[in-house]
């Protein structure tokens, strides 16, 4: 499914308007341009098999 640069744009406004932030028109051309390669990013994540369930690499045991 392929997304309208428009529909990127409406997002990315949404997204900065959801956390109050306020950027120049500028910057928010170079966020739109971005935003398809980091969704996309941030899909595969989600597509990896088996680490849904993995725990986190949080906890440090330096006696193991």
């Amino acid at each position: 499914m392929t997304i309208s640069p428009h529909t990127h744009r409406t997002v990315v406004e949404a997204l900065l308007q959801q956390h109050r932030l306020e950027v120049p028109a500028e910057e928010l051309d170079l966020l739109v341009q971005a935003y398809p390669a980091r969704r996309a990013a941030v899909q595969a994540l989600y597509e990896l098999d088996g680490v849904r369930y993995e725990e986190p690499a949080v906890i440090f045991e330096p006696r193991v």
